[in-house]
């Protein structure tokens, strides 16, 4: 039994090759026929492998240490081919099989092994309405409030606050409504962006400067894919983009509140420096 490899050996090469041994072994050979032997043929990218996988006997794994004349037994070593017959043979097949290969077939041989190399997660579902509403209720919703409540703390620093929710010319001013809204699958059907707008108004400091802060954070929903956006930063593009068959974790939550934290301080760390700089003219 011949099995050709176009490629370098692997350990798990000859263990399938004395499978296929046991199985003819069991199931065809008979009583008068001698022991099935294997024949591996591996093509490396240096030189040309060629290993006998006998069944019944334990031997090296590593191509490096086998040696020919020591596996075969004495009454078969002048019936069969030498190791530099089957390597000529071999290197004359392959030789064939690239000339006779469709340029087509061949590249897409080459894509398909790249892409086993290629380590991503991989897309295992497309957007539902039941996803949405699970993404809602376990990630949305409380992320949500962690925002409300953790930008709470620059109110002081400001005269004012407010903040909405807008998607599909709707203005949605708290959670039970954008909650009922993605209830309705005909509704959130036709949603494709929802904006969280938190605005700032009136900076105290400021005085007669009248500074106020908007951010505006987007969440994105393609059909494969679902992501968050702080407009006005990172270039508009989504920081954090997730599949839907992962879930918006706590650290994700903490992740987006950190950047929208950080916005406002930005702004107000300019403000700073805005006013010092006026005071010094």
């Amino acid at each position: 039994m011949f099995e050709l490899k176009i490629g370098e050996f692997k350990p798990e090469f000859a263990g399938k090759l004395n499978f296929y041994l046991n199985a003819v072994d069991t199931q065809i050979k008979t009583a008068e026929d001698k022991s099935t032997i294997g024949v591996l043929l591996c093509k490396t990218p240096n030189e040309t492998v060629i290993e006998y996988a006998l069944r019944g006997i334990d031997k090296p794994m590593g191509v490096a240490d086998f040696a020919l004349d020591k596996a075969l037994p004495d009454t078969l070593k002048t019936d069969m081919p030498t190791v530099e017959e089957l390597e000529q043979e071999l290197e004359k097949e392959i030789e064939e099989f690239k000339e006779n290969q469709n340029p087509v077939d061949a590249r897409l041989k080459a894509i398909k092994e790249k892409l086993k190399n290629i380590q991503a997660d991989e897309i295992q579902t497309q957007v539902t309405h039941n996803i949405l509403l699970n993404l809602f209720n376990e990630g949305l919703k409380p992320m949500y409030q962690q925002i409300i409540d953790k930008l709470s703390v620059f109110e002081e620093e400001f005269h004012s606050k407010m903040f909405v929710w807008n998607c599909t010319n709707k203005v949605i001013v708290n959670l039970q409504q954008l909650e009922d809204l993605w209830k309705d699958e005909d509704q959130i059907r036709l949603v494709r962006d929802v904006f969280f707008e938190y605005n700032l108004y009136g900076f105290k400091k400021a005085g007669t400067q009248n500074f106020s802060e908007t951010l505006r954070l987007k969440f994105e929903m393609d059909t494969y894919w679902y992501g968050f956006s702080l407009i006005s930063h990172n270039n508009h593009g989504p920081f954090l983009k997730k599949l839907y068959h992962q879930p918006l974790t706590s650290g994700d939550r903490q992740q987006i509140m950190d950047v929208m934290v950080s916005a406002v301080m930005d702004r107000i760390d300019w403000i700073i420096e805005h006013i010092k700089k006026e005071g010094r003219k």
